[in-house]
Formats: C-alpha cells, structure tokens, sequence
C-alpha cells in the first residue's frame, strides 16, 4: 500500500499522466501457492525436489502450473536477484524450452519461439562459444547457476531443480 502510494504520487513528477493503482497491479499481483509473485510474475523456485527436464515440467503441472517462460529480461533480473536474496542459489534451475523437435530451434512450452542472444543466454567461458551450445546432445533449457542464472542448454536426462510459473 506504501508503496502503491508513493509510485502513484511520483508519476506525475516524472511526466506520468493518468496513471491509477490498477496500473501497479504487477506489483502486488496474487499468486497461488505454492506461487511468489517475483516482478509480477507467479512462480516456484523449486529446489527441494530435483529431476529431469520431462519430471520436472511433470512437477510443475501438478503444482498448477507449467516450466516457466522467461521471454522478459526484466523477469530474469528479478528471477535471478530472488534467487540470490533468498539463498536459493544452490543448483541450476529447469525452465520450460527445448529444441527436441528441431535442433537449434529452441521453442517455449506454449509454442513460441527463444528470443536467442544476449541478455538470455549465457557465454560459456570454458570453450569460448555463446550458448546454446550442445548440439543433438544438449536439447532442453535451464538457467545456470555458473551463469548468473541466464539460460544456457543442457542434456534433459540429468536432475535439476526446476522454475515453475503458474498457469491461470
């Protein structure tokens, strides 16, 4: 409530017209639990339980929800500065793209395609390239802990921790 307020009365010195409360909704936006509104998005860091990129997307669909999308820079910020603040930077984290049906054609779970660069996919230091970087062998999508949480592809058969997003 404070700080709806206070946004909502720096608006107008900021040249920010018309703006009403309905307009800050991302902050407070209600999440189901097991669900956190992270930067007006719901989803669950799961660190508790670990598996493999089809187990995990099974996980997150029991929870009500699906691996998350991370098509929005800002969320991946938010993501990765949730993770850390609150000491859950323990392991990689599954999200929900691969490129099983193509190689080198990353697609979300709902059907649309991987934005690829910079600033979601990591640089992997050791052998030089920008990732994703696996070929036939490296088909599903994480984010790295090695990598500051940006996406980087990994072999969907090892166990990870996985970031659901809720499915309204």
């Amino acid at each position: 409530m404070i700080l709806s307020t206070l946004l909502f009365l720096l608006f107008p010195i900021f040249g920010v017209s018309g703006t009403t409360n309905s307009d800050l909704n991302f902050i407070k936006k209600k999440c189901r639990l097991p669900f956190t509104n992270v930067g007006g998005y719901c989803v669950q860091v799961v660190t508790v339980y670990r598996g493999t990129w089809s187990e995990m997307s099974n996980f997150c669909g029991q929870q009500g929800g699906r691996l998350a999308i991370l098509d929005d820079a800002n969320l991946m910020y938010d993501l990765a500065r949730f993770i850390y603040d609150n000491g859950l930077d323990v392991d990689d984290f599954w999200i929900g793209a691969t490129d099983v049906e193509e190689e080198g054609r990353f697609k979300w779970v709902d059907g649309r395609e991987v934005k690829m660069g910079s600033p979601f996919w990591g640089y992997h230091d050791a052998v030089g390239i920008p990732e994703p970087n696996g070929g036939t062998r490296e088909n599903c999508a994480l984010i790295w802990k090695g990598f500051y949480y940006d996406i980087g592809d990994f072999f969907c058969t090892e166990d990870r921790g996985a970031i659901c997003e809720q499915v309204d």
